[in-house]
């Protein structure tokens, strides 16, 4: 067992050279850590899909429809940001632990509800008990390695949760047409049994070391302004990345609806969304080809914008599939890379960083919730497409201005390796 310092003599940590002390290696003895984020995703996607869709049969306001999605990001951005100086002290297996139990409990409580606000209220309630699971795991999964090695992963690690995203929609909207609540119990299911896996089968987290210290107490190479650039660049392409994913997510079951298809092919475009998402993974984990390139990163935004533009045009089931898919290896790319310059450069890592990922994501899910669902409301039915595509290209141009007025590397600084800038 672990204790609140770090892990106890009897469990040997994974050590960044791979090897897991006397238990082997440590590629075999991370799947509980790979498979957590899988099983955590699973659940997400089976009760958010079916949130917007019982909030709407409870009542047809998809103002506070949209309300009950920003609730609960909100509260998880928030906390992620509030609470960072706690999260890099708990224990990740605890932490981890307590938060899936905490999560199958409100979710299940989500099915028994009649009321908009009790369920915005439980969807905050989840928010902050996730801000103790998701910041821990990725500091727990990358302690100790850079590079290449930090490559593979957070590769590993993002092909999970976007494969257990892939896994939840399309099942949880043809369960919600069963009955409204089976989503939201097997998600609470998925939830104790992730909680099981982390408890009594993941490896030991690594010792904490500080920031300033790697495995052999040699100092950690300093972060110059270009790497700041880059990562202040990619959190805010995140940001506005992600507002289009709350818009997706808590709007398009409007439009959907407007153009009379049925709930569960809104649940199998969602599959699409992070399908399209996995397979960037999957392709981006095999390289770093798009490590400090800024063109590819301005691209893809701009790619985004193109297509949630589009939407103002698509009347089909299939058309939308095609927008989010082009969407989704896109946001695969934004992610990828806020990940990336986050955790680059710190070998020492505890969960500081990674919150302010997840509070970037987080907060532009909420944006996107707010944007989408008082235009959806209050002016038309695919008022929030052209909004959000401006809003991106917004995003686009605080970027560039950031690399333009970024100090030249100083000697003696980090640059990365053979990239041009």
């Amino acid at each position: 067992m672990s204790t609140a310092c770090g892990p106890s003599p009897s469990d040997p940590p994974i050590r960044g050279d791979g090897v897991a002390g006397r238990c082997g290696h440590a590629s075999r003895r991370r799947w509980p850590l790979y498979a957590a984020p899988f099983g955590q995703a699973l659940a997400i996607a089976l009760h958010i899909t079916a949130l917007p869709l019982l909030g709407l049969n409870i009542e047809d306001r998809p103002d506070l429809v949209g309300l009950i999605g920003a609730a609960g990001t909100a509260t998880y951005a928030l906390a992620c940001w509030l609470l960072r100086p706690v999260l890099n002290r708990v224990n990740p297996r605890l932490s981890t632990v307590a938060s899936t139990l905490t999560q199958a409990a409100l979710v299940a409580a989500m099915s028994q509800t009649g009321s908009l606000y009790t369920l915005m209220a439980l969807a905050a309630a989840a928010g902050l008990a996730m801000c103790f699971f998701w910041p821990p795991l990725m500091g727990w999964i990358s302690a100790d390695v850079e590079g290449r090695a930090l490559n593979r992963r957070l590769g590993r690690f993002n092909l999970m949760w976007s494969t257990g995203l892939l896994a939840g929609p399309f099942p949880s909207a043809a369960l919600f047409e069963l009955a409204n609540w089976l989503p939201f119990a097997v998600a609470a299911g998925v939830l104790i049994l992730v909680a099981l896996l982390l408890l009594t089968l993941a490896p030991a987290p690594a010792t904490r070391r500080s920031d300033t210290e790697t495995k052999q107490g040699a100092p950690v190479v300093p972060t110059d302004a270009k790497l700041v650039a880059f990562r202040y660049a990619s959190w805010i392409g995140l940001f506005f990345g992600y507002a289009v994913t709350g818009m997706f997510r808590f709007q398009l079951p409007a439009l959907f609806r407007h153009l009379q298809i049925r709930d569960a092919i809104f649940g199998a475009v969602m599959t699409v969304l992070t399908g399209a998402m996995a397979l960037g993974f999957i392709l981006l984990g095999r390289t770093e080809i798009w490590h400090y390139r800024r063109g590819l990163h301005a691209a893809a935004q701009v790619v985004i914008a193109a297509v949630v533009l589009s939407l103002l045009w698509a009347g089909q089931a299939a058309e939308i599939g095609l927008i989010v898919g082009v969407t989704g290896l896109c946001l695969g790319l934004l992610y990828s890379c806020s990940i990336f310059y986050s955790a680059t450069a710190s070998l020492g890592r505890t969960s500081s960083l990674m919150a302010v990922h997840e509070a970037s994501l987080s907060s532009g899910v909420v944006f996107g919730c707010l944007i989408g669902g008082y235009a959806t409301q209050y002016v038309s039915v695919r008022a929030t497409y052209p909004i959000c595509a401006v809003l991106l290209l917004v995003g686009l141009v605080i970027q560039q201005l950031l690399y333009r007025f970024t100090l030249p590397t100083r000697a003696g600084d980090f640059a990365p390796p053979d990239r041009p800038t």
